[in-house]
């Protein structure tokens, strides 16, 4: 995985979501999932990723299997300059804050 560090939550989130109870030892950490997956193709690790990167990665040394049941699952967040001047990031903002609203209306 990578270093805690970068996002401890996330990383607690995962480990939790897949291992439980059962969370294995972590002996290598990676800067980035580029070399994460070099690891995997290496034989010197395995990975838990985002779809999208492990696929981008699939080949004839990386083998990617999806997860059975309910997917992991994580908040995310969205940040922006203060000093904002793009209207595509005002647009981009404002589509975030509608589907939030909804998200949340339809939740409860």
């Amino acid at each position: 995985m990578w270093p805690p560090r970068l996002s401890p939550a996330l990383y607690d989130r995962i480990l939790d979501q897949v291992w439980g109870a059962s969370v294995p030892s972590i002996t290598r950490e990676e800067p980035d999932a580029d070399s994460i997956c070099m690891a995997v193709e290496e034989g010197k690790a395995i990975a838990v990723l985002d779809s999208r990167i492990a696929q981008r990665h699939a080949g004839s040394r990386l083998i990617v299997r999806g997860f059975t049941g309910a997917a992991p699952t994580t908040t995310i967040s969205v940040a922006w300059r203060k000093a904002n001047s793009e209207p595509m990031v005002d647009k981009f903002v404002a589509l975030t804050q509608r589907d939030y609203v909804a998200a949340s209306q339809a939740g409860s």
